[in-house]
């Protein structure tokens, strides 16, 4: 039976081509919805592996680096750091807003790594790239300050280090060597405007696979030549000692065998003995020290050093100081920052800047290290 509209009229039925055309829409639809949700869901999916991992990772890595981190680190993946840069963003003011992105972008055109932009944008934090990680630690406010600005610094056409800044800063020429330079001509050094040289003296074995690790002790078989040579050419005479303490009676060791050693020549020594402190490898046996042992190490050896009539200095890169030590228990000894390059990064008070690994010195055959004193006033 024929069927009728409500007014009594038959109803039309629909054709034969729109009856298949109306079916072709309703199974494409389905498709489609089917499609997005299986999208949908295949990307929740990615996501959750992907943040499993990551935090398996985080963790693994957190475990490993707890020591070095200490009470006050804040890690961040790369990701992460995208996450801080974009809250950066959206949190400033539209003044504020388009500073940053213009920031980002010169920062970008001109070659900027993602370090040079982080530092730039959150200039209350230190931040220290290691093992591909960022690390952010704020600036402690009661450790003294370096006066230095951005500009105050630049390099000659000789690759010298010079002091382009307002306050009266005295600025000395200096090197650092070890056996591995080979035989010196410290005559021709000297007449290079070469004021001091830091000598290696050796140091403590920190490596694991080390058969003679446990208070081991490696000697720089040139320390008294190049003590002598520097000596006799005029030039400020300093030491460096790399400390591979694992406990604070090893660094008692370490010290008094440096001192041991320096005995026949400390008339000589006229600039600080440095004690340089390395971020240790993951298979190093001292990879797993804190912060506070680190420190405390520092502290025994600097101490033995001032009883026997030296200037103790304390040596290392951003990651040594930041990562590896309390700084304000080392406010009393004076510190040498390796920072390549004129532009300084490194907020806290410093006397002796090594600036270059790779410097050109006549009477040195092979690349040599730059460094600068510098006395305020």
């Amino acid at each position: 039976m024929d069927k009728k509209d409500r007014n009594g009229r038959k109803a039309d039925k629909p054709s034969k081509s729109g009856r298949v055309r109306a079916h072709f829409w309703y199974q494409a639809n389905i498709i489609l919805l089917c499609s997005v949700t299986l999208l949908s869901l295949a990307a929740s999916v990615l996501f959750f592996l992907q943040t499993r991992t990551a935090e398996k990772e985080k963790n693994e890595l957190s475990g490993k680096l707890e020591a070095l981190e200490g009470d006050q680190k804040t890690l961040y993946t790369e990701e992460e750091v995208q996450e801080k840069m974009e809250q950066a963003r959206s949190s400033a003011g539209e003044t504020e807003r388009h500073r940053i992105l213009m920031q980002i972008q010169s920062d970008m055109e001109s070659g900027g790594s993602t370090a040079s932009m982080l530092r730039s944008l959150f200039s209350d934090d230190i931040v220290v790239v290691s093992g591909g990680k960022y690390y952010f630690y704020p600036i402690l406010n009661s450790v003294l300050r370096n006066p230095f600005q951005s500009g105050d610094f630049s390099l000659s056409d000789d690759g010298r280090l010079q002091y382009d800044g307002k306050d009266r800063v005295t600025l000395q020429s200096g090197i650092d060597v070890s056996e591995e330079n080979g035989d010196i001509d410290w005559t021709l050094v000297s007449e290079d405007d070469i004021a001091f040289a830091m000598i290696c003296a050796g140091g403590g074995v920190s490596s694991a696979e080390d058969e003679e690790a446990e208070g081991g002790i490696t000697d720089d078989e040139k320390m008294g030549e190049n003590i002598e040579g520097a000596y006799r050419a005029g030039l400020n005479v300093g030491i460096s000692y790399i400390l591979g303490a694992a406990s604070k009676e090893e660094a008692e060791v370490e010290a008094n065998h440096l001192i041991g050693r320096l005995k026949p020549y400390q008339s000589r020594v006229t600039y600080p003995v440095a004690v340089w402190v390395n971020v240790p490898s993951e298979t190093d046996r001292t990879a797993g020290q804190s912060r506070a042992e680190w420190t405390d190490y520092v502290l025994t050896f600097c101490e033995k050093l001032e009883e026997a009539g030296y200037q103790p200095m304390i040596y290392g890169n951003l990651a040594s100081f930041v990562m590896m030590l309390n700084m304000e228990d080392l406010e009393k000894y004076d510190k040498w920052i390796s920072n390549t390059g004129a532009g300084l990064y490194f907020p806290y008070q410093f006397s002796m800047w090594q600036y270059s690994v790779n410097g050109t010195v006549p009477g040195i055959t092979t690349e040599v290290g730059l460094d600068a004193s510098l006395t305020i006033g």
